[in-house]
């Protein structure tokens, strides 16, 4: 599988909250644990939508779902996904499903598919 790797960003602050239930401690000695970013280049919230602002952000940290790793060069590896299921007014996405999918693939360029 294909994993992304996060560089630091100036404008941004990161940090990685701990997921006990899914075994994951931002305190290790391999921290890994729910990618958490704060900063002025940041959204606000979600336009017209308070409920799912409020779900995301705490104390001006914005929650992004995913998990994620610090490596040794000070960038963090994306390697989990706090949320498997999405659920939106027209159907389930599975993402675990979908990546499995997408990458089965081998000619599949996942980037192209997006830009």
């Amino acid at each position: 599988m294909v994993r992304t790797f996060i560089f630091p960003i100036p404008t941004l602050e990161s940090k990685l909250e701990p997921v006990p239930n899914m075994g994951y401690d931002a305190l290790s000695s391999q921290p890994c644990g729910e990618i958490c970013l704060r900063g002025n280049t940041l959204l606000a919230g979600y336009h017209k939508r308070q409920d799912l602002t409020e779900e995301v952000m705490d104390d001006g940290w914005f929650h992004t779902g995913d998990i994620g790793e610090w490596l040794p060069n000070g960038a963090m590896k994306i390697i989990d996904i706090k949320k498997d299921l999405q659920i939106n007014s027209r159907r389930i996405h599975c993402y675990r499903e979908y990546q499995k999918q997408v990458f089965a693939v081998p000619s599949y360029n996942f980037r192209k598919s997006f830009y």
